[in-house]
């Protein structure tokens, strides 16, 4: 999930059907979906930056998982 609204309302129904989060396995796993090789230019002709979808999804995704979840898990166990 790249959306923080989106992982915010996941944790909040998690909560809600089942009130405790014992573990939370963060993963995602998506290839390349741009040709990083590809020049894409605006309409001014400027070089646009890459989009890195793969590192949206790969990475951020998985870090921002982490905090909405990480104090349920670890109060869950103590």
């Amino acid at each position: 999930m790249t959306k923080w609204d989106d992982l915010l309302d996941m944790h909040e129904l998690a909560i809600r059907e089942y009130g405790t989060i014992d573990v939370v396995v963060p993963n995602a796993g998506v290839n390349e979906v741009e040709d990083i090789f590809e020049d894409k230019f605006d309409q001014n002709g400027r070089l646009l930056p890459p989009k890195h979808i793969l590192n949206e999804i790969n990475l951020k995704g998985v870090f921002n998982s982490i905090p909405p979840f990480a104090s349920q898990v670890v109060t869950s166990f103590i």
